[in-house]
């Protein structure tokens, strides 16, 4: 999701201090992630119609409640994303060729639901800060719609194939299990053991760019080199064979993928 552009700033009055953190933090994370529940709850609803979609209805209801969730912390009299003359930002992605059209429901759920997942649940998480600073000094209604985020950014973590550390600030404490950028946490894997554990759950082709996607995001910082020399070295080791520049498959899916041509050869 977009960041919003370089140099533009946000005007606030210093009379209300609460309103102010409302419309200049809250509001503009708000209209930055309503369009893309919006855009998830129609992926959903595809999903939910096609056998091997792998979503049930009830995930679907969480899916609304979420945003009902975040529509309801819009500041009073703010503008909606859907009234607003121009959307906040450019939602835009990426497919896999080899998938779209090999299996192209596991390519709508892997490659436009599962990125929209991980950058909403980096959304919620900033709303979610944001949402604390108010219920801290208010009078229990900011406490309400402080929890009503928790469960939604809880719901959709859930539904993330490799969950993202919290980082949630502690109330009790106030001290925040955050990961510094680019520092792997102790309890995570090595980046060659999180690239051959991903490599092992695709069924098919699949690039590094894929990889990548499978990865929990921040937990390995840039790894994209990485993992290109790690799929070289499985590669060399004769785990993987490169089908095509960038194109990955498993050495025992393989076959399964080039004997139909080698039978069309021989029967011609």
């Amino acid at each position: 999701m977009a960041a919003a552009e370089s140099g533009q700033r946000i005007a606030f009055s210093y009379e209300d201090p609460a309103q102010a953190v409302r419309q200049a933090l809250l509001g503009p994370l708000i209209r930055c992630a309503l369009p893309a529940l919006i855009s998830l709850e129609t992926l959903v609803t595809m999903l939910t119609r096609v056998p091997g979609g792998d979503v049930t209805p009830e995930a679907l209801r969480e899916v609304r409640a979420v945003r009902t969730a975040v529509e309801s912390l819009l500041p009073e009299g703010a503008v909606s994303p859907q009234e607003a003359d121009t959307s906040p930002r450019a939602l835009t992605g990426s497919v896999s060729l080899e998938l779209a059209t090999s299996d192209p429901v596991t390519a709508l759920r892997r490659d436009f639901v599962e990125p929209l997942l991980r950058e909403l649940s980096a959304s919620l998480a900033n709303i979610e800060k944001v949402a604390a600073m108010l219920a801290a000094a208010s009078d229990g209604e900011d406490e309400a719609h402080l929890e009503a985020i928790r469960t939604a950014l809880h719901g959709i973590r859930a539904h993330l194939p490799n969950p993202a550390p919290t980082g949630r600030t502690t109330t009790a404490t106030g001290t925040a299990t955050v990961v510094g950028p680019g520092r792997r946490p102790a309890t995570a894997p090595s980046i060659r053991a999180a690239v051959e554990a991903a490599v092992a759950t695709f069924p098919g082709p699949f690039s590094a760019r894929d990889v990548l996607r499978a990865l929990p995001p921040g937990v390995y910082g840039d790894p994209s080199k990485t993992i290109s020399n790690v799929l070289s070295a499985l590669v060399k080791s004769g785990r993987l064979q490169r089908l095509a520049r960038g194109t990955y498959a498993r050495t025992l899916d393989v076959p399964a993928l080039v004997l139909p041509e080698q039978d069309e050869a021989k029967s011609a």
